[in-house]
């Protein structure tokens, strides 16, 4: 009997979603353990962007995880949609309700940003290349920085990696996809006003940086071209660059110049060129 009895509190134990871990979101509603009752945005797509409240229905408290890469889908298309880059453990008494704000980032560029009050509903796992780049954003919490929404909108939209700001996830990112680890990065306007798109497509500067070689004295200038050739900014002209390997950091403002293909050429007084940055725009 003793024998008997220890058998049943281990069967139950096993069955408990609380045995071992806090149980996934996806987990505890397909099991019927945990309802979603409402989930709304706050205003914006960005850091606590989304409010969720649910409501335990299992026969015990739960300790349930809204993992990074769980996916919300906005009730009207006109306004992004969002998925979570922050995990968020949520611990519920049996019967009671739990509203939990949540850490997000927009999967749909080309949508406004949601309105407070627009309402959600549970998408479910993120799945491939973006359930990974979901879960680097929340180990290496980068979950309010904005290189690591334009790494999501590098995977869900295609967008350039250059977009990317943070050096080590925009590595991540490019070798996630198969791309080339862009030399420069291109700073966009952008906006987390609610009601507005937030990706405005305007590249407002351009950093990156430059390498070269000279072995002798050479009176060196160096700018930015457009495609035809003609120069649309310079950095510094006609200065003596001694022999060796350099290495220099540069900055501009692209004053909105139109969208294109752009290079950074370092030239001497004969017109030689020492290598050069191409830049999409």
């Amino acid at each position: 009997m003793r024998n008997l009895i220890l058998l049943l509190c281990i069967c139950m134990q096993a069955n408990s979603p609380l045995f071992a871990q806090p149980v996934s979101l996806a987990k505890a509603l397909e099991n019927g353990w945990v309802k979603l009752l409402t989930a709304s945005g706050t205003g914006g797509h960005r850091n606590l962007a989304l409010k969720a409240t649910f409501e335990n229905i299992y026969k015990r408290k739960l300790e349930v995880i809204v993992p990074a890469g769980y996916l919300f889908y906005a009730a009207d298309s006109t306004y992004q949609d969002l998925m979570v880059v922050r995990d968020r453990l949520i611990t519920m008494e049996k019967g009671a309700r739990k509203s939990a704000p949540l850490h997000t980032l927009c999967i749909r560029s080309n949508r406004a940003s949601p309105l407070a009050g627009v309402a959600f509903s549970s998408a479910g796992m993120a799945v491939g290349a973006l359930a990974q780049v979901a879960k680097y954003i929340n180990d290496q919490k980068l979950h309010e920085s904005g290189a690591a929404q334009h790494a999501v909108w590098a995977v869900s939209n295609n967008h350039g990696i250059e977009g990317i700001g943070d050096p080590n996830l925009a590595k991540f990112t490019a070798e996630l996809l198969g791309k080339p680890v862009p030399t420069y990065h291109i700073q966009y306007a952008e906006t987390d006003q609610p009601g507005q798109t937030a990706f405005q497509n305007e590249p407002v500067a351009v950093s990156g940086t430059f390498e070269y070689e000279n072995t002798a004295d050479i009176i060196a200038t160096f700018a930015v071209y457009n495609e035809a050739g003609e120069r649309v900014f310079t950095f510094f002209e006609n200065e003596v660059r001694k022999p060796g390997k350099h290495r220099f950091k540069f900055n501009f403002q692209t004053n909105r110049l139109p969208h294109g293909l752009y290079h950074t050429r370092l030239t001497d007084s004969t017109g030689k060129i020492y290598g050069g940055v191409p830049i999409q725009l």
